[in-house]
């Protein structure tokens, strides 16, 4: 992982965790797919919560890297919100949204996790 990509990745974990985000993984998937390097999962219980976890990121990411995300789903519901920043995807659930679609089941391999303590978190 790049030196900038890591600390976005940092920055993007810091945000969610400053938001009262819970249950964040995060996967390394570089062996797995061409199409990201991380993805980053966490949920929230709220849709105003989400929304204000997504609002945070850009923002900050935008101020801290010159860099807005390539796209942006989910954001009228707020039940699933994906921020696309190409090298990292965040997935940002509903804890029963998440429960549902259980991206951790297709993503999540037996080395591929890494640890907030790794980003010194």
């Amino acid at each position: 992982m790049e030196k900038t990509d890591e600390q976005m990745l940092k920055l993007i974990c810091e945000i969610i965790l400053d938001k009262k985000g819970e249950n964040i993984k995060i996967l390394d998937v570089t062996p797995l797919t061409s199409v990201t390097d991380t993805i980053v999962i966490a949920s929230g219980n709220s849709t105003r919560q989400l929304a204000a976890i997504s609002d945070e990121i850009e923002r900050k990411v935008k101020k801290s890297f010159k860099t807005r995300p390539l796209s942006i789903s989910g954001k009228e519901l707020s039940e699933w919100i994906l921020l696309d920043y190409n090298s990292i995807i965040v997935h940002l659930f509903l804890t029963k949204t998440r429960e549902y679609y259980n991206l951790e089941e297709l993503w999540e391999k037996d080395d591929n996790q890494i640890s907030l303590q790794e980003l010194n978190l």
